[in-house]
């Protein structure tokens, strides 16, 4: 998605913070301590004059820019269509054929595949699926992921990071048809957001939960990154957040043996993590990520964590030993019928 139509869909998404207040609840806001590129640090100097800060803005644009790696190669690359992303399968006379969500294939003639890209993010749920639901304010985790999502990959595109997202509307879609546009997007990275809603010790740190590929050390380095920036960011005074009884950054097999999440066990060759940012359960939590700068601290925390995992060797923090290894995937996973929105027919 180009950076003008995030834009656009940005500003439909304020019509969320409109529908939960501003509820400023209290909060005051507290800079969160700096970490991105602490140890490989661009050079960043302070400016006495407005020129002089924007010519080092642009120098450093630059030379961030000269520093990303390249997308991985051998995809034939992916297309925005109808509020998703889907994969290309072939080139065709007229186009291009793409998968479905649902595992179909249709054609398309009037784009081209993006470019190969460095990230993926999924914001969880949508359609019918809202996720975790705040009672007070009501907020729904869909619209937050997407929002969150939204802004970060703007983040991202302002400093040269090719992005693109799983969907840019409610929709919902399949877990594996998310993972497959890791490996034709040419993508480095993939992370899944969500928001949980469960209840749990009342602290001031948000107790983000980051679930990494086991047998990937860099997807666990990707996640100490993520987990690192989004607790500085979001320990702001005034909010009581629910932390779980495990915050950090660890793994969770089925009783396969294999990585118990979707989205990081059909994405093999990309750096994959799925993350819980914080619960929805407490009133100054929802309050404040029902905001434009709670959001926004949030895109922010994913964005600095994904440039520092791209150029930096930086380790991140927050690795624990998990007590839940193995959780039983249930039966029936992908028996429920597929909603395809490319094609009517399905629907």
């Amino acid at each position: 998605m180009t950076v003008a139509r995030m834009s656009a869909v940005m500003v439909a998404l304020a019509l969320v913070t409109t529908a939960c207040g501003t509820g400023d609840g209290g909060i005051e806001l507290v800079d969160p301590t700096p970490t991105l590129f602490a140890e490989d640090s661009l050079p960043i100097d302070d400016a006495s004059t407005s020129e002089s800060a924007a010519s080092d803005t642009v120098e450093a644009e630059v030379h961030l820019r000269d520093r990303l790696p390249s997308a991985r190669l051998g995809g034939l690359g992916v297309i925005e269509i109808a509020d998703i992303v889907v994969p290309v399968t072939a080139a065709t006379a007229a186009g291009w054929e793409v998968a479905t969500p649902c595992g179909s294939t249709v054609e398309i003639s009037d784009r081209e595949p993006h470019p190969a890209v460095l990230v993926v993010l999924d914001p969880g749920h949508g359609g019918g699926d809202d996720g975790a639901v705040s009672d007070d304010p009501q907020l729904r985790e869909d619209d937050l992921n997407l929002a969150v999502a939204l802004a970060t990959a703007i983040e991202l595109e302002s400093q040269g990071v090719a992005t693109v997202i799983t969907r840019s509307g409610d929709v919902e879609l399949p877990a594996s048809a998310r993972a497959s546009l890791a490996g034709p997007s040419g993508a480095l990275v993939f992370i899944s957001i969500h928001h949980r809603a469960e209840e749990g010790t009342l602290g001031v740190r948000p107790g983000t939960e980051v679930f990494h590929q086991i047998e990937s050390e860099d997807s666990r380095r990707l996640a100490g990154v993520i987990h690192e920036e989004l607790t500085a960011a979001l320990s702001v005074a005034g909010v009581d957040w629910a932390t779980p009884a495990e915050p950090g950054v660890k793994h969770l097999l089925n009783q396969r043996g294999s990585d118990y999440f979707t989205v990081l066990r059909d994405t093999p060759d990309v750096a994959s993590v799925l993350v819980e940012v914080a619960s929805l359960a407490t009133r100054s939590g929802a309050t404040f990520l029902s905001t434009t700068e709670g959001r926004q601290r949030e895109a922010a925390a994913l964005s600095e964590a994904v440039i520092r995992f791209l150029v930096t060797s930086d380790a991140g923090s927050g690795y624990v030993e998990p007590v839940e290894r193995v959780r039983e995937a249930p039966s029936g996973v992908g028996t429920s019928e597929c909603l395809d929105p490319l094609v009517p027919s399905a629907n």
